[in-house]
């Protein structure tokens, strides 16, 4: 027993550390694999983050189209876009300085949509008629011939929908456009 215990004693005096050192590798390591996946695990949660919210922008986008189209049914008469003002806009009226101007989504130049629960800003939208002469357009006749409706020269009126949506915060902001027919 007695040499049994010496040779145990000779065995931990030549011991150097390699196993501690092993050991702190094998963590190092392991930390470094867990931060790693962290971030990613961060950057997958930023990206749906911001999927959900580009998604809310669009659906209040889409609503504030849905009531820009009920306007428009209620639209008798073109004298109802000569004020170039409310969100009502004809069609002399240069939209890009309209559009782009940031105080057009935050005033009386556009017209409120439904307040959506969970939306930052309450969708708006802006309203442009135009007049459309297909008499005087060359492509018409091409037009025409794919229908099964004979060309005419009737004159034809619809309207151009701008629509602005934010998702859950500000930051997310989606403009769309749809053409609208109106029988004026």
């Amino acid at each position: 027993m007695m040499k049994h215990n010496i040779q145990i004693k000779n065995l931990i005096q030549r011991q150097q550390g390699a196993v501690l050192f092993i050991s702190l590798i094998m963590l190092l390591l392991l930390t470094i694999i867990g931060v790693s996946s962290m971030k990613g695990t961060l950057m997958e949660e930023k990206m749906a983050g911001n999927l959900r919210d580009h998604t809310l922008a669009f659906e209040a986008a889409e609503s504030a189209l849905r009531d820009a189209e009920k306007v428009l049914e209620g639209i008798v008469s073109r004298t109802a876009f000569n004020i170039n003002t409310n969100g009502l806009y004809d069609s002399e009226q240069n939209m890009t300085d309209i559009l782009t101007n940031s105080t057009t989504w935050e005033t009386d130049a556009s017209l409120e949509g439904n307040t959506i629960p969970g939306i930052a800003t309450t969708p708006r939208y802006v309203i442009q008629h135009r007049f459309h002469n297909e008499g005087s357009n060359p492509d018409s006749s091409e037009m025409a011939q794919e229908s099964e409706d004979p060309p005419t020269n009737e004159a034809s009126d619809y309207a151009v929908v701008y629509a602005r949506g934010t998702g859950a915060t500000d930051n997310s902001v989606v403009m769309i456009q749809t053409f609208y027919g109106m029988k004026l």
